[in-house]
Formats: structure tokens, sequence, C-alpha cells
């Protein structure tokens, strides 16, 4: 059983997205429907978040 906080090194072992959610899906105690990150939804939340593209790239610039 994972505890609330754990840490996972995988220095010198790689392991793709497919497979840490499959360990994720075995580990936890309920049944999880995994879906895809509602990409469409969140560029259409910029769309109105109110800030202008030009705003966001003058306030990350380091000039």
């Amino acid at each position: 059983m994972l505890g609330a906080f754990e840490n996972f090194y995988f220095a010198g072992h790689f392991v793709t997205n497919r497979q840490m959610m499959d360990a994720i899906i075995l580990a936890w105690d309920e049944p999880l429907k995994v879906t895809p990150l509602p990409w469409l939804m969140l560029h259409a939340m910029d769309l109105v978040n109110g800030d202008d593209a030009r705003d966001r790239q003058d306030a990350l610039s380091l000039e």
C-alpha cells in the first residue's frame, strides 16, 4: 500500500506514462477511470482569461 506521499527514484530507468498509469491503477483501492486531458477546454479558457498574449510574454521576459 502506498503512503500519502511517496518518492519514486528511477535512476537509470525509463518508465512510460502508460506504465506509470497502469501501476497507479493497480495500487489504487477503487477502480479508476482514466480520461484524456481536455486540452480544447483549457485553450478555450485561455481566450476568456482576460490577459493578452503579449502581456504574458512581457511578464515572463527577463529584460
